[in-house]
């Protein structure tokens, strides 16, 4: 992985602190063991729950006895795992009143085996805070999901249109939307480089790269983008990214 951050110095705009250059070596050391041609499942599974499919197929080795589900609307991770789960979410009516973005988990340090947050990040203001306070909370395993933003928009582009719920200039006020807009690439360092600068540390133990192929010509031509050209692949078919961390 390049280094995303270097281009962003010269933008006079640009205030925060740039990207450790050790961390950012140590990121791209752990990302080499898991080369695009590893990581990518071209599973198509049930639209509406994309996410808990592949986490239920591909991760379920990942969790564990204690979870936390934080940004789910319901118990399906409790169903697909056959486990008890905690849920924190804003938009579910059942739970208690609680908004992430103004106060922490509502948990002890190192309160769970296993923290699940499933393309929630991208819908707040400060995500790096919030990365840092899941880490908090988990005593084992953090396995986190975030979107490709790239994808959608750049075949917005391509078609001349301007109908995506998640960006753009709604006239009237939306109820909740992405605050961020970031490719595959950035996902994947936010999410190890956080990880490694936590204060206890997190590994990374697994990458999935979700490029579902539901068409028979996505099937063909999916693997063929994927050797020829990795980065394009990887930044404009992937649809959504998921790591897992481990604490050390």
């Amino acid at each position: 992985m390049r280094e995303l951050d270097a281009s962003r110095k010269k933008n006079p705009n640009y205030d925060g602190a740039a990207a450790d250059s050790e961390v950012m070596r140590r990121v791209r050391d752990a990302l080499s063991v898991w080369p695009v041609r590893r990581a990518v499942s071209y599973e198509a599974y049930e639209r509406g729950k994309q996410r808990y499919g592949l986490v239920a197929s591909e991760l379920a080795n990942y969790l564990s006895d204690t979870m936390l589900d934080v940004g789910s609307r319901d118990d399906t991770l409790s169903v697909i795992s056959g486990r008890p789960c905690e849920l924190v979410d804003k938009h579910n009516p059942a739970l208690p009143d609680f908004d992430w973005e103004r106060e922490r988990l509502p948990y002890d340090d190192e309160t769970f085996d296993s923290v699940v947050c499933l393309d929630t990040l991208e819908h707040l203001n400060c995500p790096h805070d919030r990365f840092d306070d899941l880490l908090r909370v988990s005593r084992g395993n953090v396995i986190i999901s975030l979107p490709n933003c790239w994808r959608n928009t750049v075949l917005e582009l391509l078609t001349a249109r301007g109908r995506q719920s998640s960006y753009g200039l709604p006239c009237e006020t939306p109820k909740d939307r992405h605050q961020w807009f970031f490719n595959t690439e950035e996902a994947l360092n936010f999410i190890i480089y956080r990880g490694l600068c936590a204060p206890h540390g997190y590994d990374l133990v697994c990458v999935r790269l979700h490029a579902p192929a539901r068409r028979r010509w996505q099937r063909l031509l999916y693997p063929v983008i994927q050797k020829a050209l990795p980065r394009y692949f990887l930044n404009l078919l992937v649809r959504t990214v998921f790591v897992v961390l481990v604490r050390r």
